[in-house]
């Protein structure tokens, strides 16, 4: 399960709505780049203060991964809860906050 797959279980778990698409790779690198051309032809008159670049879209795309099975190879790791209950209790907390 990548970090992505968790976001959404977690998200529709909560009652939130995930798009069912994934916009690929190459269109949100090629938007952040004209968005970054763009706020660099209008430096001189206004300061664009964007929250998508370039370098946010490569990772943010980077495939992460969640296991504990390195973990548990390598130091003897044993989780303390299974994935639902972590689900659930991240719930739990985040409904508190």
């Amino acid at each position: 399960m990548g970090l992505g797959d968790l976001q959404a279980l977690f998200l529709r778990s909560s009652g939130f709505t995930v798009m069912p698409f994934k916009i690929p790779f190459f269109a949100m690198y090629f938007l952040a780049a004209i968005l970054e051309i763009v706020a660099f032809i209008i430096s001189p008159v206004y300061t664009v203060q964007s929250s998508l670049s370039r370098k946010i879209v490569a990772e943010v795309y980077h495939s992460h991964s969640l296991s504990h099975a390195k973990a548990s190879k390598l130091l003897d790791y044993k989780p303390l809860f299974t994935f639902e209950e972590s689900v659930d209790l991240s719930k739990k907390y985040y409904a508190t906050i």
